[in-house]
Protein backbone atom coordinates (compact mmCIF):
# COMPACT_ATOMS: atom_id res chain seq x y z
CA UNK A 1 0.00 0.00 0.00
CA UNK A 2 2.88 2.48 0.54
CA UNK A 3 4.54 1.55 -2.48
CA UNK A 4 1.57 2.00 -4.32
CA UNK A 5 1.03 5.82 -2.41
CA UNK A 6 4.46 6.39 -3.55
CA UNK A 7 4.09 5.65 -7.02
CA UNK A 8 0.93 7.64 -7.13
CA UNK A 9 2.17 10.71 -5.55
CA UNK A 10 5.34 10.28 -7.96
CA UNK A 11 2.59 10.21 -10.54
CA UNK A 12 0.96 13.34 -9.25
CA UNK A 13 4.10 14.93 -8.99
CA UNK A 14 5.03 14.36 -12.46
CA UNK A 15 1.38 15.35 -13.66
CA UNK A 16 1.79 18.89 -11.90
CA UNK A 17 5.23 19.88 -14.04
CA UNK A 18 4.19 18.72 -17.20
CA UNK A 19 0.95 21.00 -16.14
CA UNK A 20 3.21 23.15 -14.74
CA UNK A 21 5.70 23.52 -18.23
CA UNK A 22 2.63 23.79 -20.13
CA UNK A 23 1.62 27.22 -18.52
CA UNK A 24 5.02 28.26 -18.35
CA UNK A 25 5.17 28.06 -22.84
CA UNK A 26 1.60 29.63 -22.75
CA UNK A 27 2.92 32.60 -21.09
CA UNK A 28 5.78 32.48 -22.70
CA UNK A 29 3.85 32.59 -26.13
CA UNK A 30 1.53 35.67 -24.03
CA UNK A 31 4.50 37.54 -23.30
CA UNK A 32 6.66 37.52 -26.97
CA UNK A 33 3.46 37.96 -29.09
CA UNK A 34 2.75 41.09 -30.95
CA UNK A 35 -0.18 41.90 -33.33
CA UNK A 36 0.73 40.86 -37.19
CA UNK A 37 -1.44 43.52 -38.31
CA UNK A 38 1.24 45.97 -38.32
CA UNK A 39 2.92 43.74 -40.93
CA UNK A 40 0.49 43.80 -43.15
CA UNK A 41 0.82 46.24 -45.94
CA UNK A 42 -2.05 49.35 -46.03
CA UNK A 43 -3.91 49.71 -49.49
CA UNK A 44 -1.50 52.55 -49.74
CA UNK A 45 1.50 50.15 -49.64
CA UNK A 46 -0.47 48.04 -52.47
CA UNK A 47 -1.08 50.14 -54.76
CA UNK A 48 2.83 52.11 -54.62
CA UNK A 49 3.85 48.43 -55.25
CA UNK A 50 1.27 47.87 -57.90
CA UNK A 51 2.49 50.97 -59.61
CA UNK A 52 6.00 50.35 -59.22
CA UNK A 53 5.62 46.69 -60.44
CA UNK A 54 3.68 47.98 -63.54
CA UNK A 55 6.85 50.34 -64.07
CA UNK A 56 9.58 47.79 -63.75
CA UNK A 57 7.59 45.57 -66.00
CA UNK A 58 7.25 47.71 -68.92
CA UNK A 59 10.73 48.24 -69.50
CA UNK A 60 11.85 45.73 -72.20
CA UNK A 61 14.35 42.84 -71.90
CA UNK A 62 16.40 42.63 -68.42
CA UNK A 63 16.03 45.12 -65.51
CA UNK A 64 19.01 45.55 -62.91
CA UNK A 65 17.61 45.81 -59.23
CA UNK A 66 20.46 44.63 -56.96
CA UNK A 67 18.40 45.34 -53.83
CA UNK A 68 15.18 43.91 -54.34
CA UNK A 69 15.92 41.72 -57.69
CA UNK A 70 13.78 38.88 -56.54
CA UNK A 71 10.50 41.17 -57.17
CA UNK A 72 11.30 41.13 -61.04
CA UNK A 73 10.50 37.67 -60.80
CA UNK A 74 6.97 38.28 -60.28
CA UNK A 75 6.62 40.23 -63.81
CA UNK A 76 8.15 37.83 -65.77
CA UNK A 77 11.75 39.21 -65.32
CA UNK A 78 14.98 37.53 -64.83
CA UNK A 79 16.68 37.97 -61.86
CA UNK A 80 20.47 39.01 -60.79
CA UNK A 81 22.70 38.76 -57.92
CA UNK A 82 21.57 40.81 -54.76
CA UNK A 83 23.75 43.96 -53.68
CA UNK A 84 24.59 41.84 -50.12
CA UNK A 85 26.35 39.63 -52.23
CA UNK A 86 28.01 41.22 -54.67
CA UNK A 87 29.74 43.12 -51.95
CA UNK A 88 30.28 40.03 -50.03
CA UNK A 89 32.69 38.95 -52.86
CA UNK A 90 33.99 42.78 -53.57
CA UNK A 91 34.88 43.26 -48.94
CA UNK A 92 36.97 39.89 -49.88
CA UNK A 93 39.85 37.64 -51.42
CA UNK A 94 38.97 35.69 -53.31
CA UNK A 95 41.92 35.57 -55.72
CA UNK A 96 40.63 36.81 -58.65
CA UNK A 97 36.87 36.18 -58.84
CA UNK A 98 35.77 39.59 -57.44
CA UNK A 99 38.03 41.59 -60.44
CA UNK A 100 36.02 39.37 -62.72
CA UNK A 101 33.17 40.18 -61.27
CA UNK A 102 33.60 44.08 -61.85
CA UNK A 103 34.84 43.31 -65.00
CA UNK A 104 31.34 41.25 -65.70
CA UNK A 105 29.02 43.78 -64.43
CA UNK A 106 31.21 46.54 -66.54
CA UNK A 107 30.71 44.43 -69.21
CA UNK A 108 26.90 44.38 -69.16
CA UNK A 109 26.63 48.04 -68.43
CA UNK A 110 28.92 49.05 -71.31
CA UNK A 111 26.46 46.44 -73.46
CA UNK A 112 23.57 47.92 -72.69
CA UNK A 113 22.41 44.85 -71.56
CA UNK A 114 19.90 46.07 -69.03
CA UNK A 115 16.93 48.28 -70.37
CA UNK A 116 17.08 49.51 -66.64
CA UNK A 117 18.83 49.51 -63.34
CA UNK A 118 16.62 50.63 -60.35
CA UNK A 119 18.03 51.87 -57.06
CA UNK A 120 17.61 52.39 -53.60
CA UNK A 121 18.81 55.70 -53.45
CA UNK A 122 17.95 59.21 -54.21
CA UNK A 123 14.48 60.73 -55.29
CA UNK A 124 11.14 58.99 -55.28
CA UNK A 125 9.21 59.05 -58.28
CA UNK A 126 6.91 55.86 -57.43
CA UNK A 127 5.90 56.60 -53.62
CA UNK A 128 3.70 58.46 -51.94
CA UNK A 129 5.11 59.69 -48.30
CA UNK A 130 4.98 56.99 -46.17
CA UNK A 131 4.19 53.69 -48.83
CA UNK A 132 6.10 51.31 -50.32
CA UNK A 133 8.39 50.93 -47.06
CA UNK A 134 8.83 47.09 -46.02
CA UNK A 135 7.65 46.13 -42.35
CA UNK A 136 11.23 43.48 -41.53
CA UNK A 137 15.16 44.03 -42.16
CA UNK A 138 16.60 47.35 -44.23
CA UNK A 139 14.16 50.39 -44.54
CA UNK A 140 14.96 50.74 -48.09
CA UNK A 141 12.61 50.51 -51.33
CA UNK A 142 13.44 51.33 -55.01
CA UNK A 143 13.53 55.18 -55.75
CA UNK A 144 15.77 55.70 -58.75
CA UNK A 145 15.99 54.29 -61.83
CA UNK A 146 18.77 54.54 -64.92
CA UNK A 147 18.10 53.92 -68.52
CA UNK A 148 20.37 53.69 -71.60
CA UNK A 149 21.38 57.16 -73.02
CA UNK A 150 21.43 56.59 -77.01
CA UNK A 151 22.98 59.16 -78.96
CA UNK A 152 19.81 59.87 -80.43
CA UNK A 153 18.86 61.35 -76.78
CA UNK A 154 22.18 63.43 -76.60
CA UNK A 155 21.23 65.08 -79.82
CA UNK A 156 23.70 63.29 -82.38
Amino acid sequence: LEAAERRLSQADLRGWLMAGACVLCLAQFTWIWYPPRHHIPTQTDRRAWDRFMEIAAGYPGEVYMPFHGYLLSLVGKPTHAHQAAIRDVMLHDYGTVDDDLTAEIARAMKSRRFSAVVRDVGIRPFWPDDAGWPFAGRRTRPERVYVPVTARDRGG
